[in-house]
């Protein structure tokens, strides 16, 4: 354990993260069939609704009291992928395997249109701050922007973005600038100098989440190769890209000021960003053991967020701890949970699994209560100091050097009997058929096997 310098304060601050708080969030509902097939995707509106997308085609919407079904929006065809609402949380944008992305007005509970992306080429889904845009990756390796301002009926695309990590790749096929790209697919050799850059054929990189800021300002696409790329929504330029995962990430999520971003990712691990710092790398959290499905900040500005895995559990963590804090597991689910989202206030949570399970869990009053000690365990875990461990240690290391014997003090004595030599930890033989400091080796052909009172009175050896 390294102590951290800067006195009493800092001091206090790691026992704290090492040994608690830990809050007390609690399951307070739970649907075990909400639907029919697995939920892929949740969302909490700003008025209070929750939302759940499933592979049974299905999305529902529920009430944040009784979590009762209030509108249910069918032919989702092979399953929805994807849910999210405007900051007002009155536009629904629903992605779907078809590659059709439909909208829904929240306050009527009616369908107002959809946008046909084509094959592969819509995944998860976006909507920016003010609703006047719509993102979504595809497979190809892009994202896809449209304009939510329709001409007539149609919404028209206004950008192609491409996530790839090769950056002159990005250079190339950047924002709407196509015409660089076509000119430089049409060369026949893989490998050509264009304006003393080497080009590399473009490679498809899966754009597996994509994400608008609150601002406004960025938008984020994470790919299934681990690199997730930046960009500028007023120029369609790629201005980052973050490296760190090398396994798919599955979904991204900006801080409530748009200065942070979390990935979550197939290697176990979350990453933590930060635009301000030049190397914008700040963190890694390690705790689930399986992959990462979802991650969310705290919508309440807090040095927290919340994270959901492949293992089962549900983790509330501390950001303000290097390496982060788990404030709070949660593991009252039965597979995977694949989609996590926050009320409004950050107070209450709603998961949803695999097995199609819909769980509502809520931030009470004080720390979670400790189990009381087993009596009849003889192992307790309690809280303790740096000086109990600073003691501890010391205590083991003198144990340790009252077990060496020195080899002055080994014994040279033959055995006076030609029975077996009894062992005895405070004994060593050693003889002319036998190295030094190893034992006589006992005679197990002897018809004689009953232990002497001797040796069955001794400890045994360490």
């Amino acid at each position: 354990v390294t102590v951290p310098e800067g006195g009493d304060e800092e001091m206090a601050h790691s026992n704290k993260a090492l040994f608690g708080p830990f809050e007390n969030w609690q399951t307070v509902k739970r649907i075990e069939k909400a639907h029919d097939a697995a939920i892929w995707t949740v969302a909490w509106t700003a008025q209070e609704k929750i939302i759940s997308g499933s592979n049974d085609e299905c999305v529902s919407i529920r009430g944040r009291d009784d979590m009762g079904i209030t509108h249910r929006f069918e032919g989702h065809r092979l399953g929805v992928l994807s849910v999210d609402t405007d900051a007002a949380g009155s536009i629904l944008a629903v992605a779907s395997i078809d590659c059709v992305i439909r909208f829904y007005d929240l306050d009527k509970g009616i369908s107002t249109g959809e946008i046909r992306a084509g094959p592969v080429e819509s995944w998860t889904v976006s909507i920016n701050n003010d609703a006047s845009l719509v993102a979504s990756g595809s497979h190809q390796g892009t994202v896809n922007i449209w304009s939510l301002k329709r001409n007539g009926n149609e919404y028209l695309q206004v950008a192609r973005l491409a996530c790839g990590a090769n950056e002159f790749n990005n250079y190339i096929q950047g924002g709407l600038d196509d015409e660089a790209y076509i000119e430089a697919a049409k060369m026949k050799k893989s490998q050509s100098t264009i304006n003393s850059k080497i080009y590399v054929p473009p490679q498809p990189n899966f754009a597996m989440d994509v994400a608008f800021s609150p601002d406004g300002k960025w938008l984020a696409a994470s790919g299934i190769d681990g690199i997730i790329s930046i960009f500028d929504v007023e120029t369609q330029k790629r201005v980052s890209i973050l490296k760190g995962h090398h396994q798919p990430v599955r979904k991204i999520t900006f801080s409530p000021d748009s200065s942070r971003l979390l990935s979550a990712c197939d290697d176990s691990r979350l990453l933590a960003f930060d635009f301000a710092r030049e190397e914008h790398f700040i963190d890694q959290y390690s705790a689930h053991t399986g992959w990462v499905m979802s991650c969310q900040y705290a919508p309440d500005g807090s040095n927290r967020f919340a994270s959901c895995s492949g293992d089962g559990t549900v983790k509330i963590w501390d950001t303000a701890v290097s390496g982060g804090h788990v404030l709070a597991s949660l593991e009252e689910h039965e597979s995977m949970v694949s989609s996590l989202a926050f009320s409004p206030d950050a107070k209450k949570l709603i998961t949803g699994a695999e097995d199609g399970c819909l769980q509502m869990h809520s931030l009470l009053p004080g720390e979670k209560p400790q189990l009381p000690p087993d009596p009849d365990s003889k192992f307790h875990l309690e809280p303790v100091s740096f000086a109990q461990i600073e003691d501890s240690l010391e205590n083991v290391c003198n144990t340790l050097a009252t077990m060496i014997i020195p080899p002055d003090e080994i014994i040279d004595e033959e055995p006076e009997t030609t029975q077996p030599p009894e062992v005895s930890v405070s004994k060593r033989y050693k003889s002319e058929d036998s190295p030094p400091h190893q034992e006589q080796p006992m005679d197990l052909t002897s018809d004689n096997h009953e232990p002497s009172a001797a040796a069955i009175s001794s400890p045994p050896p360490s």
